[in-house]
């Protein structure tokens, strides 16, 4: 089940893309969207993916789970990860 969810829209080259934060049980995750089916390890839009990896991976407490999922660990890893998508973007919901 999940508590809580938001999603994010942020401009990537001229072009909006949207992240997904989820709590489940207390534990954050961001998400971007993937192929699905036997493709849901390549991600939807290639450039969504090489905008976020960068930044994300400088960020201690932040564990990739997946290839369009990471674990956020920490109190302030969540707001470091909040403060990459506001700055370029906007939260939808």
């Amino acid at each position: 089940m999940v508590d809580e969810y938001h999603k994010f829209v942020v401009e990537i080259n001229g072009e909006e893309y949207e992240f997904s934060l989820e709590a489940h049980d207390g534990d954050y995750y961001l998400s971007i969207d993937d192929l699905g089916g036997l493709a849901d390890m390549v991600p939807l839009h290639r450039e969504q993916y090489d905008w976020i990896k960068p930044q994300i991976d400088k960020i201690r407490g932040v564990k990739q789970t997946w290839i369009t999922r990471w674990h956020i660990q920490t109190e302030s890893a969540l707001k470091k990860v909040k403060r990459i998508l506001l700055k370029s973007g906007y939260l939808a919901f």
